[in-house]
C-alpha cells in the first residue's frame, strides 16, 4: 500500500471498490459453481455475506495497535491531544482531503510534505487547521494558513524529506493553552513513542487515534548528514489520515515531538525524524515568520 495519503474520500472510495470486488467474486464464484449466467437468490445471499464479512473485516484488520481518543476531559480535548489537529486542504479541481497536523508554535503547524504537495506537483489554494477536532466540532477554534515551507529535496522529488511547516493566521496556539515542543532525535536512539491523528480507515477520521509503540532509527542514509533520516515502529498498520501526526514523548508532562508520521513502513509505521539538521531548519522558517 502506498505510503502516499490521499483524500480521505479516495481511501474509502478504495475500500468500497474492494468490498465490492468481494461481493462481485463471491456472486461469479456461485454462478460458476451452478452454471448459471445470472445469479439467483443464492448468489446474492453468498454475495452479500461476503460483502459484510469483509466490511467488518477491512476496520478490524486497520484497527490493531490503534485506539481512540475519548472526547472526555483525559481525551481529544485535553493535554497533549488538543495540540493535535485535523488539516483540511483544497485543491483547484474541487477536491477536498484531510490529514493530521500539531501546533508547534502560537501560529505554527508541522504536518508531513506530501500533505501540502502531492504527485502531480501541485500545492492546494487553501489550507485550514483545526485543532482537538471531534466529530465535526471545533471547540478549540480554526484558522487558515497564511503561508508554508515544504522540505526543498521533496519538492525536488526526494520523497525522504517528507515534512512541512504552516504559519496560521490566527494564533491557536492560546486557545490550545500551548504546543508540542521540539527534540532532537538523538544519534543511535529509540524511543517509547506515542503517534496520534485522525483515521479515514475507522470512523472516517470523526476523531483521534493513537498507538504506542518503541520507534527504531531506520537504515537509509541521509546523504547531506550520513545519517538514518527515518523512523519506524514494527507490527502497527498503516493508516490513512494520520500524515503528519507527530510522535512525541512524555518527559514528566512535558510533550516533546521527535517525528513526523508520513505513512507505511516496511514492517510497520514510519516517519520522518527531528534530526538536528531537520528541526534546525524547521525551526529558522518558523522564528523568521512569526
Amino acid at each position: 500500500m502506498s505510503t502516499v495519503v490521499i483524500a480521505n474520500q479516495r481511501i474509502s472510495t478504495g475500500f468500497i471498490v474492494v468490498r465490492h470486488f468481494f461481493y462481485a467474486f463471491g456472486v461469479a464464484l456461485h454462478s460458476k459453481i451452478k452454471g448459471v449466467t445470472k445469479p439467483g437468490i443464492n448468489s446474492i445471499i453468498l454475495s452479500t455475506l461476503v460483502f459484510c464479512y469483509v466490511q467488518m473485516m477491512v476496520p478490524a484488520v486497520f484497527s490493531q495497535g490503534w485506539s481512540e481518543v475519548a472526547r472526555a476531559a483525559d481525551g481529544v480535548y485535553a493535554k497533549p491531544y488538543r495540540f493535535v489537529g485535523k488539516i483540511y486542504t483544497f485543491w483547484r479541481n474541487g477536491a477536498v482531503n484531510q490529514a493530521t497536523g500539531f501546533l508547534v508554535g502560537r501560529s505554527h503547524v508541522m504536518t508531513a510534505g506530501h500533505v501540502l504537495y502531492n504527485e502531480r506537483r501541485e500545492s492546494p489554494y487553501m489550507v485550514m487547521f483545526t485543532p482537538a477536532e471531534y466529530n465535526g466540532a471545533a471547540p478549540m477554534g480554526s484558522a487558515n494558513a497564511t503561508s508554508w515551507v515544504v522540505a526543498q529535496p521533496f519538492l525536488n522529488g526526494n520523497k525522504f524529506y517528507d515534512y512541512a511547516v504552516i504559519r496560521l493566521n490566527r494564533p491557536l496556539g492560546d486557545r490550545t493553552l500551548g504546543w508540542f515542543a521540539m527534540e532532537d532525535w538523538a544519534q543511535n536512539s529509540q524511543y517509547q513513542g506515542e503517534v496520534c491523528g485522525y483515521s479515514a480507515q475507522l470512523n472516517s477520521a470523526k476523531s483521534q487515534f493513537k498507538v504506542n509503540g518503541t520507534a527504531f532509527g531506520s537504515l537509509d542514509w541521509d546523504p547531506r548528514n550520513r545519517r538514518g533520516l527515518h523512523w519506524s515502529i514494527n507490527n502497527v498498520p498503516w493508516m490513512g489520515g494520520v500524515s503528519g501526526a507527530p510522535l512525541f514523548l512524555n518527559r514528566n508532562g512535558s510533550y516533546r515531538v521527535v517525528g513526523i508520521y508520513t505513512g507505511a513502513a516496511p514492517n510497520g509505521i514510519g516517519g520522518v525524524k527531528l534530526l538536528r539538521e531537520v528541526r534546525t531548519e524547521l525551526q529558522s522558517w518558523i522564528n523568521n515568520n512569526p
